[in-house]
């Protein structure tokens, strides 16, 4: 057990990463602020000193704190003293390294440590909104190892990004691991030459990056999956993070999306994880034609600029939903280069609706003229419409004084349950001349 993880074992005035300075200590802290000083004095010396400095951004103050206890332990430092910093006491987390795994790291604090005769003092601030910050500082004569433990710091969070590969979400608290279900294409209803569309722009374009440099092709894409709502489209979306093994899945929070700054952190973080796919469900929220209130907002400028400006993004697809492709800016929506394809998401048919009612009635006992009436009367629903149509006649067939009574499955029932849907129906269908395909989804049981 190394410094590091034997301190947080002992957690003598233990601090959780959320916990909030005691305010009434003040004149204790100042008193800890000479304390630590002075322990720092006789570890380094009173020579003059030299610094060096790493610095990541503050969605990775995580990914910083991890790197620093795991590159300490491998470069065998040896840790002689841990002190508070802000705090009156050094702070620890359970950071989250994958979906299943924590680890124990500090996350704030000063360490003292020595190798070879060698002592530096590393004051760890990973807890910052704006910029995370590692220092570390020696006597001048050794400014070379000062410089060379920063850069091997950095190298190894470079080389073992917790997030890279994985999928991910970015919201106002950072970067976060997504516990999605798998969901694979067989359970997802689509026309096979729409299918091969979406992948090959998608999982399979990032797959062949090699090939698409020698034809001059650049290494990014984009496409926009639009439909009404319910017809699938996040279906769609899990069913290709699923398929995109070894490529980071990057999900954008629709509440962020407005806030400043929010598609530069969204796509430096796809520049550093790449292979990757960006995730922009929704987009109809900051993507409106730039007239009257939406004229010039600031998040659609950002996202124009990121997908296709200056700085170039290879090895990044992004995907898009909206409800709304009428209303989207020309530069979204008419401009190839950020997104190349779009792909409208329809109805079902009369053959889709019964593969999506015989999936989701796997454990429902239907009869094969019920299926097939349940076909004719969901004409024009979308996927979700049919999953709520099968569980409100389950919900309704049930005999309450019996919870194992035989489904009471009538034409009636079916009437009645799509009666209620149709009334909430919208009446209105997007539609646009220019897209090419359609297709639909199955909804999630």
């Amino acid at each position: 057990m190394d410094g590091i993880e034997l301190a947080a074992e002992k957690k003598q005035g233990f601090v959780k990463h959320d916990t909030q300075p005691n305010l009434d200590h003040d004149a204790y802290c100042e008193n800890k602020t000479e304390i630590n000083e002075y322990v720092i004095e006789d570890f380094l010396g009173d020579d003059p000193r030299s610094l060096a400095i790493c610095s990541q951004p503050w969605y990775y103050g995580d990914l910083l704190a991890w790197s620093l206890q795991n590159t300490l332990r491998q470069e065998e430092w040896e840790i002689c003293n841990i002190r508070g910093y802000h705090h009156s006491k050094p702070i620890y987390d359970d950071i989250k390294i994958s979906n299943e795994d924590k680890v124990n790291c500090l996350i704030e604090g000063q360490l003292l440590v020595e190798k070879d005769g060698i002592q530096i003092l590393l004051t760890l601030d990973s807890m910052s909104n704006e910029t995370n910050r590692l220092q570390a500082e020696a006597s001048e004569s050794h400014q070379a190892y000062v410089n060379e433990l920063i850069k091997v710091v950095n190298r190894y969070l470079a080389e073992n990004n917790i997030y890279r590969g994985k999928r991910i979400n970015l919201g106002n608290k950072g970067i976060a691991f997504l516990e999605t279900d798998e969901r694979s294409w067989e359970t997802v209803i689509l026309e096979p030459e729409v299918k091969k569309e979406i992948r090959l722009n998608t999982v399979e374009f990032l797959n062949k990056l090699k090939t698409w440099q020698k034809f001059g092709i650049p290494s990014k894409r984009g496409i926009i999956l639009a439909g009404a709502p319910g017809t699938g489209k996040t279906i769609v979306c899990k069913a290709l993070a699923t398929e995109g093994k070894d490529i980071t899945c990057l999900f954008a929070d629709p509440c962020c999306m407005q806030n400043d700054g929010f598609f530069g952190y969204l796509y430096k973080i796809a520049r550093d994880l790449n292979p990757c796919i960006i995730f922009i469900e929704d987009i109809d929220l900051i993507g409106q034609e730039r007239f009257g209130e939406y004229h010039n907002s600031p998040s659609l400028i950002s996202l124009l600029n990121e997908m296709d400006g200056l700085v170039n993004i290879d090895g990044i697809v992004t995907v898009a939903t909206t409800n709304g492709l009428e209303t989207l800016d020309k530069a979204l929506s008419e401009r190839p280069s950020r997104f190349d394809r779009i792909i409208k998401i329809t109805y079902p048919t009369d053959e889709s609706r019964m593969a999506l009612i015989e999936r989701l009635s796997q454990d429902i006992p239907l009869t094969v003229e019920i299926k097939d009436y349940i076909v004719q009367k969901t004409q024009g629903f979308s996927p979700a419409q049919i999953q709520e149509t099968l569980f409100s006649l389950v919900i309704n067939g049930i005999d309450n004084s019996d919870i194992n009574a035989t489904l009471g499955m009538t034409v009636d029932g079916i009437d009645s349950a799509v009666g209620v849907l149709k009334t909430r129906k919208p009446t209105k269908a997007l539609g646009f001349q220019t897209i090419r395909h359609h297709c639909h989804a199955q909804v999630e049981q």
